[in-house]
């Protein structure tokens, strides 16, 4: 289960046109992500007001992860320089929603 008390995710710092490592994460042991979890990313200035990147995290093929990676074709549009970067799980069916990773995330020139 998730820590509610910190970010899973310490601040980062990326290159341009590089990807991150995948990360798997999981509400439970074995426990299936049904339709109605859902795993939100988004990126943003440090005031958290204009949106840079948003998207859904996608599950596994056996549905019991989601797949947490920035891709090269993503990194590639963010412009050099300091980020927020969050992570929000959500199952609007059992009232649950919880920003998982809140960190900054710098963005550096290829």
């Amino acid at each position: 289960m998730f820590n509610l008390n910190k970010s899973i995710l310490e601040d980062f710092e990326i290159t341009q046109g590089d990807s991150t490592d995948p990360i798997f994460l999981t509400i439970g042991y074995n426990e299936i992500l049904d339709s109605n979890w859902i795993c939100t990313l988004s990126i943003t200035d440090t005031a958290r007001t204009t949106i840079i990147k948003q998207r859904d995290v996608p599950k596994t093929v056996d549905s019991k992860y989601f797949k947490l990676m920035l891709l090269p074709s993503e990194t590639i549009q963010i412009n050099p320089g300091t980020y927020k970067f969050n992570v929000e799980v959500k199952n609007d069916s059992l009232n649950f929603c919880r920003e998982i990773i809140n960190c900054y995330m710098k963005v550096s020139q290829t």
